[in-house]
């Protein structure tokens, strides 16, 4: 991820997914990962986005034949803050905002910038 000097942790792969064993990752490993996927897009990430970017954070880590390092997945993250929001705030990332997160909504672009003819 994005600390190279990390602890690489033996994870185990199974059906494509890549699982710790025995491994509980901490708040900072959270909010690193966090940190990194919004690196890679520019911006806070929705879920999706997260969930997608993580994939291919691990796609490549194998790819290159490195070592896995785990990172955390959506569902852990989600068990530990109450809304998306919270743990990107506490990753120091803007909050999305929007329906039920407790904070303002980002503002948008208009329709006609945001998809031009």
């Amino acid at each position: 991820m994005v600390d190279a000097d990390a602890p690489v942790f033996a994870p185990v792969v199974a059906a494509g997914q890549v699982r710790p064993s025995g491994y509980r990752f901490s708040g900072e490993q959270i909010r690193e990962a966090l940190r990194a996927v919004s690196e890679r897009l520019g911006r806070s990430p929705r879920t999706s986005e997260y969930q997608r970017e993580r994939g291919a954070m691990l796609d490549e880590q194998h790819a290159t034949g490195a070592p896995l390092r785990a990172i955390p997945s959506y569902n852990v993250i989600n068990d530990r803050y109450p809304r998306w929001d919270d743990a990107l705030v506490d990753a120091g990332l803007a909050p999305l905002g929007g329906r039920r997160t407790g904070h303002p909504a980002a503002p948008r672009a208009p329709l006609e910038q945001a998809h031009p003819r």
